[in-house]
């Protein structure tokens, strides 16, 4: 991957001429017609639309400069009134972006949440158009090279994560897990879900397609650093869930009797009677940024490059043409 992104970076532009991307989007074209074709200019999107149709699929592709795309996945990622902190999102969604360019391929990036949530020029909002213009071409930056392993979340709930311990692979330096006491103004900063044991297990023996009844206990088998369950035991000796399936798996009711997924594996198991209660912190993989503290910490006078060696430490920022010179020698 880095030996990509060395060669990657060394193609990226260094005139005036925008850096182009490309982004599938959901937009309402017929489902018959051409192989391939550009529509005509739509409000809701910079730039211009392809269509491709084949194998009776449809996909709409919105290309369009780098800046203009990140004005519309900035607010749909951080919606505030904070400038700092709207700048280190902005920094931080450039970084990924460039990360996650696929050159050769159709698109680069999808419209949602599996990539960053990009909503078009719609989406649109004053404060977050000018972190990004304001931030042009500036990404996080570690031992001279672009960053390419950034992530971030909503809310850590008090410490975020080391990337190890959440997701697979090598240890990253610069996303290890920092106590934070910025993100206490999130509405998700402590929560707590209901659930009946019998409704729980029914659901989990249908996804994983195990015998789970009768849904005896949840046990907290292994945490990380953090206090981030990393192992939680169904029954006493029985099946386990691990990382962010515990997140997509266990579910349960909130006071204003909506169902919910898990926010984070941040949480304590309450056992009672009839079913179990899951008391959390944070929302979110807790890996990264935290958006909620970067809010707080805007707010508290800290400027976007504090925020950003807060939560990625050791690392710098600069424009991305510079690493091209850089690279280039």
């Amino acid at each position: 991957m880095r030996l990509i992104l060395f060669w990657l970076l060394l193609l990226l532009p260094v005139s005036a001429e925008p850096l182009e991307v490309r982004v599938l989007v959901s937009h309402p074209v017929p489902r018959e017609g051409p192989a391939h074709e550009e529509l005509p200019a739509d409000p809701k999107w910079r730039g211009r639309l392809e269509v491709f149709r084949e194998n009776g699929k449809v996909q709409v592709v919105n290309i369009l400069p780098l800046e203009d795309y990140l004005c519309g996945v900035v607010p749909r990622e951080l919606s505030c009134n904070e400038l700092e902190a709207t700048k280190a999102q902005a920094i931080v969604a450039r970084t990924y972006a460039l990360s996650h360019l696929r050159p050769g391929k159709r698109w680069d990036f999808s419209a949602t949440d599996r990539s960053q949530v990009y909503g078009g020029q719609s989406a649109e909002q004053e404060l977050a158009t000018r972190a990004v213009r304001e931030t042009e071409g500036m990404v996080v930056t570690h031992q001279g090279k672009l960053a390419e392993h950034v992530l971030y979340h909503s809310t850590c709930g008090g410490a975020t994560a080391d990337k190890e311990q959440v997701f697979a692979g090598l240890p990253v330096d610069y996303l290890k897990s920092v106590p934070c006491t910025y993100c206490q103004a999130s509405p998700l900063y402590r929560w707590r879900l209901e659930a009946a044991a019998d409704a729980l297990g029914q659901e989990l023996e249908r996804s994983l397609g195990k015998p789970v009844q009768p849904l005896t206990g949840l046990v907290v088998a292994e945490r990380d650093s953090s206090g981030r369950v990393r192992r939680l035991r169904l029954n006493e000796a029985g099946l386990e869930l691990r990382g962010d399936d515990m997140r997509r798996l266990l579910f349960g009711t909130n006071a204003e009797g909506q169902r919910k997924t898990l926010y984070s594996t941040r949480f304590e198991v309450e056992q009672g009677p009839s079913g179990f209660a899951f008391v959390g912190q944070g929302w979110g993989h807790g890996v990264g940024m935290c958006q909620w503290g970067a809010l707080g910490q805007s707010r508290s006078g800290k400027d976007y490059r504090e925020i950003l060696n807060f939560y990625f430490a050791g690392t710098a920022t600069a424009h991305y043409q510079e690493l091209r010179v850089a690279r280039g020698g």
